[in-house]
């Protein structure tokens, strides 16, 4: 049946690459003889991507199980398997570079959504009570969201192409299509397979945009998501708890607000305007959340140099520069005091060529054309 699907499903260009005749094989030898070279092709495909070959057809016992999947966590076994993701994943990028050639992504500014979602399997879990083993192998429990309720199988690392929900542009016309995919056990390493994926991504040189992720990224340590997506140049978008939102902490001096340095006079109504805020409350902002949230904008610490070979960033304090927020940030001076005093205004006069000047421009002249005018 395969070797009748490859005779007869590809194209001849295809099966020319492949080595396929022309022409199905007509006897029963011809035929048998087909198949076993079909299937030591693909035995020696899989081979090649499978950390650890075993029999997939049967129930191992446990601790053979347990042995097969460990090989898998090993660095010769994760490099294999890292190959298989990169195969798969460019897969997945097949139709984004259509679609980018084809510039049906001219609208997009490069947002995006990350999420693990769960793939769930046939297979039966591993059993105590029989001492076998699943089928498959490096499966495992995926709970969605804090349920307590798991689903057996794996967790795949989507990157989808997010729609901006701003009122003040209209909608663009581009399709929010899957742009990255990562499949791997539950759990284990849930932000380095969405960083795989935007790896990936960028080496396409698509734009760089708002990179949007929910709690199980939020809780993932720095090196593992958030400091190598903001390497690659996405700003986040992250979720929190309704304990984690507000004050969050601070960094030399500067609070954490929500993700977000800020100027330590900040005003401490708009530090804790989302303090114990739940989801509801978040989603569906009434509109003095809003507003607090809005004012916040000014107080945050700009970006005075990019990132370093190390990947550090400069920031700077609003109050140091001339957009300060109001009220000021820094103390005002008294009346009486000499910083108080009123600068000379500074004018650049910029001489016009001789004999021409522009509209409004003022020409300088020498004192010799004063006495002539006198």
């Amino acid at each position: 049946m395969r070797q009748n699907r490859l005779h007869f499903s590809l194209r001849p260009r295809a099966r020319t690459w492949l080595g396929i005749p022309d022409q199905a094989p007509l006897g029963a030898r011809e035929r048998v003889a087909a198949s076993r070279r079909l299937y030591r092709g693909l035995d020696r495909i899989t081979t090649l991507l499978d950390p650890a070959r075993c029999d997939r057809r049967r129930r191992l016992p446990l601790p053979d199980a347990e042995a097969l999947a460990a090989k898998w966590e090993s660095p010769a076994g994760r490099q294999v398997a890292d190959r298989l993701q990169q195969l798969a994943n460019q897969l997945v990028l097949a139709p984004v570079r259509i679609a980018q050639r084809r510039g049906d992504l001219r609208g997009w500014h490069g947002d995006v959504g990350v999420d693990a979602t769960a793939i769930p399997v046939l297979a039966n879990p591993d059993s105590d009570r029989t001492g076998l083993g699943s089928v498959e192998i490096t499966a495992g429990w995926h709970y969605s969201g804090g349920s307590d309720v798991g689903v057996f199988g794996y967790s795949a690392a989507l990157v989808i192409a997010a729609h901006r929900r701003d009122h003040r542009t209209t909608p663009k016309a581009y399709p929010q299509m899957c742009l990255g995919f990562v499949l791997d056990r539950p759990t284990v390493r849930t932000g380095q397979n969405a960083i795989t994926a935007l790896r990936q991504l960028n080496e396409l040189r698509l734009p760089v945009g708002i990179c949007a992720a929910d709690r199980a990224y939020t809780g993932q340590a720095p090196h593992n998501f958030q400091v190598p997506a903001r390497r690659l140049g996405y700003r986040l978008a992250l979720d929190y708890k309704a304990g984690e939102r507000g004050r969050q902490g601070s960094w030399d001096g500067a609070p954490l607000v929500d993700g977000s340095l800020t100027c330590p006079l900040t005003p401490t109504a708009l530090v804790e305007a989302t303090t114990g805020a739940d989801d509801r409350a978040i989603r569906l902002r009434g509109t003095e959340l809003q507003d607090a949230i809005a004012a916040r904008e000014p107080y945050f610490l700009k970006l005075k140099q990019g990132a370093d070979q190390r990947g550090a960033i400069r920031l700077q304090c609003p109050a140091s520069g001339r957009d300060r927020p109001e009220p000021a940030s820094r103390p005002q001076p008294s009346p009486g005091s000499p910083s108080h005093r009123p600068a000379p205004p500074r004018r650049v006069v910029q001489p016009a060529a001789r004999g021409h000047s522009a509209p409004g421009l003022p020409v300088l002249r020498n004192h010799r054309a004063r006495r002539r005018e006198r």
